[in-house]
């Protein structure tokens, strides 16, 4: 396909509609659980970046009903880890689904980041075991 010169294709703007992702935040003693349900891919990034912004230093991850992740989840899960630790906090994946903890396993990051089976394991003030 040849376009005139001067034309460019400009990427479809990404409509809300297409985001099926919701988050919710509550607090457990020091603790800020995030809950994330639906799907975890570059559309949907920005509103988990957007909460997390709001969260202290100390967050858990909850990523049960998560049900897909793509390379931009996965990325912003490595940012906010490595942000939280700079702040002096953690971010802690809890009980990720099936399709999340495949995906964690195959590049490696249950071992980058801390993860637990459930939010519990983090709020119950038993020690945090990092990775896999």
């Amino acid at each position: 396909m040849s376009l005139p010169v001067g034309t460019h294709l400009a990427p479809a703007p990404v409509r809300a509609s297409l985001v099926r992702c919701t988050v919710a935040t509550r607090e457990v003693g020091e603790w800020t659980v995030v809950t994330v349900a639906g799907e975890l891919e570059v559309a949907s990034e920005p509103t988990l970046t957007s909460v997390l912004a709001e969260t202290g230093p100390d967050v858990v991850l909850d990523l049960e009903d998560v049900t897909f992740i793509d390379a931009a989840g996965l990325g912003c899960l490595v940012r906010w880890t490595r942000f939280n630790r700079l702040r002096g906090g953690s971010l802690t994946v809890a009980n990720p689904s099936r399709q999340v903890r495949r995906l964690m396993v195959l590049t490696r990051l249950d071992h980058a980041l801390g993860v637990v089976e459930s939010v519990d394991d983090v709020t119950s003030g038993q020690p945090v075991t990092r990775g896999r």
